[in-house]
């Protein structure tokens, strides 16, 4: 259904000699539906639930997989089989021109289907369609996305433009609630172009409710020259002081924002309307979350689309090529176990790997953390067990007695020279 609202929650009461028009069954379709989207929206959220992947056929060509979504009204879109869409024929083309990279959007959308004659229709129309086709509207978005609205809708809070210049946009969030003397998250969302140089920034500021050497946030981050991402997100974690009951901004005089790429820096003061608020205990901190976790929070961002893939864009002699393509650049997607799902700030992706060392080494294990995409590698190194020679080498010595042999005599030797290596020698002597 077009219509994306929720409420009001009113439904028919039928009785016997009851009136139906038009309007009775409207209000019947319109009841279950806001009910199903509302259910959809509250408990799972929205996002990719399966399938929907974006790649390249050609310089010119996407394949998108089958697979379904919910919208931010809650509502179902099912792309039932695989499309193989050239650029031209999908809806925004004409806006590419000149863009170095854009957005591949899929939003809800149905069609009215089946003209019928309308008799006694109350618009005066002749015909009305006797159906609506449920389905999707895929497209080109060049514009960037409202950042602030996606991040919330994402969960995020406190959330900031610090930067957007250059092709670069640094977005901030933290969390808004704290435990006292435990750790928070903040992070930042960096979205720059696909071949722009790699970038550094540093957020420093006084704090008075962040634990550290000389009372300042210094959040730093430099991307190695070997990364190739155009929209990721680097998370800290900050250790909140054993303060409680307590509201305060988390920059109380702003902070200072230092940007690096590509030979230029750019400096900057930000006022940083960020606020933390710190309980006393776990029970306290979990209170406060069950108080903030109000219907209007998960209703948030209605008009946001999915943004299935950002593409880079190359133009040459008038015509629209493909360059790279990233998949769910914010990470709008929904996990299928939504009662054990993290969040994106606290999940943490741990991998390993195992090395067979010689025998005489000890055993060792390594790890590795990213703070840019919060993963952790452990590195195993494993001793392999002595190698031990099983073959079988055999062979004939002839031993010359001088003065020959003699009955009841016994002979020794110091040693017999077999010639065949180091290891027990089973030796059987002859007389010829």
């Amino acid at each position: 259904m077009k219509d994306a609202s929720f409420f009001p929650m009113e439904r028919n009461r039928y009785f016997y000699g009851k009136l139906l028009t038009v309007r009775d069954f409207e209000a019947e379709q319109n009841y279950m539906g806001a009910k199903r989207r509302l259910l959809n929206r509250v408990v799972s959220g929205a996002g990719v639930v399966c399938g929907l992947g974006v790649a390249r056929s050609d310089d010119t060509t996407l394949l998108i997989n089958s697979g379904m979504a919910l919208d931010y009204a809650g509502r179902e879109i099912v792309v039932e089989e695989l499309l193989v869409r050239r650029l031209e024929m999908i809806e925004g083309y004409e806006t590419l021109q000149g863009a170095k990279d854009a957005y591949l959007c899929l939003r809800y959308d149905e069609t009215p289907i089946e003209p019928v004659n309308a008799v006694g229709s109350d618009t005066g129309a002749t015909s009305q369609c006797n159906m609506v086709r449920e389905g999707y509207r895929l497209f080109f978005s060049t514009e960037a996305p409202e950042y602030r609205g996606l991040l919330e809708a994402l969960g995020k809070e406190n959330v900031k433009v610090l930067y957007a210049a250059n092709g670069l946009t640094l977005v901030f969030y933290a969390d808004a609630a704290a435990c006292a003397g435990s750790e928070f998250a903040a992070g930042v969302l960096v979205v720059k172009g696909e071949n722009a140089p790699p970038v550094r920034f540093t957020l420093e500021g006084e704090s008075s409710v962040v634990e550290s050497e000389n009372g300042r946030i210094c959040l730093v981050y430099s991307e190695s020259p070997e990364e190739k991402r155009s929209v990721f997100q680097t998370v800290f974690h900050l250790k909140a002081q054993n303060l409680s009951d307590m509201v305060t901004p988390l920059f109380p005089n702003g902070a200072e924002l230092t940007v690096e790429m590509g030979g230029h820096t750019y400096k900057n003061i930000l006022d940083m309307e960020t606020q933390l608020t710190l309980c006393a205990d776990r029970v306290n901190y979990q209170a406060l979350l069950d108080r903030r976790d109000d219907l209007a929070k998960h209703l948030g961002g209605r008009e946001l689309p999915i943004y299935l893939a950002r593409l880079e864009l190359i133009e040459a002699a008038d015509r629209i090529f493909l360059g790279s393509v990233t998949n769910l650049p914010f990470g709008q997607r929904l996990h299928r176990d939504f009662a054990s799902q993290a969040s994106d700030a606290n999940h943490m992706e741990v991998t390993t790997s195992v090395e067979a060392l010689e025998f005489w080494q000890k055993p060792d294990v390594r790890a590795t953390y990213r703070q840019d995409s919060n993963a952790l590698h452990l590195a195993f190194g494993i001793p392999s067990p002595e190698v031990y020679d099983y073959s079988t080498n055999h062979g004939t010595v002839d031993i010359t007695m001088p003065g020959g042999i003699k009955v009841n005599h016994r002979y020794y030797s110091e040693e017999i020279p077999h010639g065949l290596g180091p290891g027990n020698v089973e030796v059987r002597l002859a007389v010829e």
